[in-house]
């Protein structure tokens, strides 16, 4: 049972650290002004831009297999303001950092 709280979180921490780290490190390489360090670090950027909304979302199944799990209804209020809060951070986060 404890497995499924351990990987949703695992997943969510490694998702954010992932999102917010690029974007730290791209921000800090534009700064540097040196084109060809920033066309090397947005490359390899790349992918792990299209890994983190299936870090998030990998996430986000093993949280409801874990409200399952534990008994939790997937109904209740606390569970539902996540699923909202959840889905507009996944559309607010494909259109920001999407393109």
């Amino acid at each position: 049972m404890l497995v499924w709280v351990f990987l949703h979180l695992a997943f969510l921490f490694a998702a954010v650290a992932v999102a917010t780290g690029t974007e730290i490190i791209m921000q800090r390489v534009v700064r540097s002004g040196d084109v060809r360090t920033i066309r090397i670090i947005f490359s390899m950027a790349k992918p792990l831009g299209i890994a983190v909304p299936v870090l998030f979302s990998i996430g986000g199944v093993f949280g409801l297999i874990a409200a399952i799990e534990i008994g939790f209804g997937l109904t209740d209020p606390w569970l539902i303001i996540s699923y909202v809060v959840f889905a507009i951070a996944m559309v607010a986060g494909g259109a920001v950092q999407g393109p």
